[in-house]
């Protein structure tokens, strides 16, 4: 038979049983005269056992120790490393699934990284201009500090998102979100203060907790994303917030 029958008879396409050729579960057939494979009855069961390895999750690489002659034991050492594998996969799919519950709980885009998406949904939002800033410094911010340090900025937003200090944070962000080109030099002064005496705890623990890193030039990142999402009155309020923190922080030292 010639490879659209065998493809035909076995379930498969041409295009598989040249991949079966290329890794060698399947061996080639002869040819006849005009160069076209002539398979036999062989190459038909030989198809089916991969299909069904196949189906079993077993990759191509390690079909031939289980197609062709097996030393004792092989088999179930084989099927046993195959269950193991399958068991992990499936603990990855419950975790996906715990994600996404919770993220369907909390009603967060799926993009955000849930162990901070859960702590921010709890902040005030109150506009949709500050909702994009807040989902685009998330981002950076779990990529700045990796896995581990996620834990660590989670707690800083929990203690934001606490009732002690909802109606501070409410404040704060609706005041920094009205800071326009009408806003007077007085308010960002007044708003930078308050920033930095309400705030400044878990400020300066946050900028600990992001670690300097050369992968990235990250203080232009963020430098360019505050451009591009703040009015040039909130920049000049968070450039004057990190002033006052350096010198309170001076201080501190002295």
């Amino acid at each position: 038979m010639r490879s659209t029958e065998l493809a035909r008879l076995a379930g498969v396409s041409v295009r598989t049983l040249r991949h079966h050729h290329a890794v060698g579960v399947l061996p080639e057939p002869p040819r006849d005269p005009n160069g076209y494979r002539r398979y036999g009855v062989e190459h038909l069961v030989r198809t089916l056992r991969v299909t069904r390895l196949a189906e079993l999750g077993v990759p191509l690489e390690r079909m031939p120790a289980l197609l062709d002659d097996a030393a004792p034991g092989a088999t179930d050492a084989a099927l046993a490393a195959l269950d193991d594998e399958l068991a992990a996969k499936v603990a990855q799919l419950e975790r996906q699934r715990a994600l996404v519950a919770e993220l369907r709980t909390l009603g967060t885009a799926p993009d955000q990284p849930p162990a901070l998406a859960r702590w921010v949904a709890l902040l005030p939002v109150v506009s949709p201009e500050q909702a994009a800033a807040d989902r685009d410094v998330l981002v950076l911010l779990a990529r700045m500090v990796g896995e581990e340090g996620q834990a660590e900025v989670a707690r800083l937003y929990e203690r934001m998102a606490a009732p002690a200090l909802r109606d501070v944070v409410l404040d704060l962000t609706r005041r920094f979100d009205a800071l326009d080109d009408g806003s007077t030099d007085g308010e960002v002064r007044a708003l930078a203060d308050d920033l930095a005496h309400h705030l400044a705890p878990l400020l300066a623990e946050l900028v600990t907790g992001v670690p300097e890193t050369t992968e990235a030039p990250w203080a232009e990142v963020l430098d360019a994303l505050q451009r591009h999402h703040l009015r040039p009155r909130q920049q000049e309020a968070l450039a004057l917030t990190a002033r006052r923190l350096e010198e309170a922080a001076a201080t501190d030292d002295g």
